[in-house]
């Protein structure tokens, strides 16, 4: 990549370390942020949140309560 730390004593070791940690998390990472979008705005997480809180809800209902309620 060709970034350097330029700090005097920048620990070369941990940055190694950590440069290594996240890139073998990177498969994880990935499916976390497409779980994570799944809840990005406000209308997909109060689905969200009813579908957890009822267990199980008919869409017709779900947009009742989230557009009318």
């Amino acid at each position: 990549m060709g970034i350097k730390c330029i700090r005097v004593f920048a620990d070369q070791n941990q940055i190694e370390a950590c440069r290594h940690k996240v890139d073998s998390m990177s498969q994880a990472f990935t499916n976390l942020s497409k779980i994570l979008a799944l809840g990005g705005n406000e209308v997909r997480l109060k689905i969200l949140f009813l579908l957890q809180d009822e267990g199980e809800l008919c869409p017709c209902d779900a947009t009742y309560r989230i557009y009318l309620v």
